[in-house]
């Protein structure tokens, strides 16, 4: 029994490394599962991962010659087809080499190291003709037959600029450089890449929120939730960072509002009284925010969340879910297992709507 739309990952593959089977085709037209569009989106955001985690500023990319505008180098390009496991085949598209003139114009494609498939090509051409290849700066040119009159001067270098007359030596340094631009540019056509630049060179590489550390803080200064979206004159949080603002922003603006100094983790506590700020996972603060959601849009009831926490020997109930944070003694694994319930709930829930419309 075959499975269409994606391939088993074998142990210790990774998704970069997968190939995505082709979407299917109906009548000449090309149709997308929800499973072709999932996996693209997890392998673009896998691969935009990638760029901003192992390219460094200066070394793998940087200011492009002679512009203002930001570009790929070779060690990066060369980083990414790494990440993706794979490795460059070049072919020599085209080729003029005579005593004026030497171009290469080189097509790289990147060939996965498990599968032997091409996923990724780019060209790259280079030629004797460009500025730094084409020219010298001597200081004597008439060394080598040139009037200084009729040559370009640098009065900084005090030299003059003479066509470079070692242009046949120049052949595997221009069918290098343009192998070089060819992985550059197969490296941005994977996917993901060329978006995960683009992010990484408008300075848009942005860190996950980290709520547990914000609700944290907030509620070592004594604020609810509803109190903290009154003071910044929000709805929610999420609201105050589409303006373009951060969680650490709003932390020092409660506390001025609140008339109290947010303690550091450099600062010991000054006295044994002081407030204990109480630690709490992302993961398990991200399930306690789904149960409160869920909560409020099932309407479930004080009663049904003390019988479901009975088994666990705990008095837990509505009240406690109207609380930012969960208790002490709330365990992550109890916030999943309730998150699972409210799903199954809401899915039962569903099935009879269902039911009574048909007989309706």
């Amino acid at each position: 029994m075959s499975q269409q739309g994606t391939e088993l990952l074998s142990p210790g593959e990774t998704q970069l490394e997968s190939r995505a089977v082709l979407p299917q085709t109906s009548q000449g037209l090309v149709r997308l599962s929800d499973i072709d569009i999932a996996i693209t989106r997890e392998t673009i955001e896998q691969a935009e991962k990638l760029v901003f985690t192992i390219l460094e500023p200066e070394i793998d990319w940087g200011l492009h010659p002679g512009t203002d505008s930001m570009a790929l180098k070779d060690s990066g390009g060369s980083k990414i087809a790494n990440g993706f496991n794979c490795y460059p085949e070049h072919t020599v598209l085209h080729l003029t080499e005579n005593d004026e003139l030497i171009s290469y114009l080189i097509q790289a494609k990147l060939i996965h190291r498990k599968s032997g498939a091409v996923v990724g090509s780019g060209v790259g051409s280079c030629s004797t003709m460009e500025a730094k290849y084409a020219y010298r700066w001597v200081r004597d040119p008439e060394e080598y037959g040139f009037d200084k009159k009729t040559l370009k001067y640098n009065s900084q270098k005090k030299k003059y600029r003479i066509p470079n007359p070692e242009i046949e030596d120049l052949g595997n340094t221009i069918l290098k450089m343009a192998s070089k631009r060819a992985e550059i540019d197969a490296a941005q056509s994977l996917p993901g890449v060329s978006s995960g630049l683009k992010k990484l060179f408008l300075g848009k590489v942005r860190e996950e929120p980290r709520w547990a550390t914000f609700w944290t803080e907030v509620t070592a200064l004594g604020l609810e939730e509803h109190q903290v979206h009154d003071l910044l004159k929000v709805k929610s949080m999420r609201d105050w960072l589409s303006k373009g603002k951060s969680l650490n922003e709003a932390v020092e603006i409660l506390a001025q509002m609140a008339g109290q100094k947010v303690r550091t983790q450099a600062q010991p506590p000054q006295t044994t009284d002081e407030l204990e700020i109480p630690q709490v996972s992302d993961a398990i603060l991200k399930g306690w925010q789904i149960a409160r959601s869920g909560i409020q849009e099932l309407q479930i009831t004080d009663n049904q969340i003390r019988k479901w926490f009975a088994h666990y020997k705990l008095e837990v109930g509505l009240a406690d879910f109207a609380k930012v944070l969960p208790r002490a003694d709330i365990t992550s694994d109890m916030v999943s297992n309730f998150v699972s319930m409210l799903d199954a709930y809401k899915e039962q829930k569903a099935t009879v709507k269902s039911k009574e419309e048909i007989l309706d």
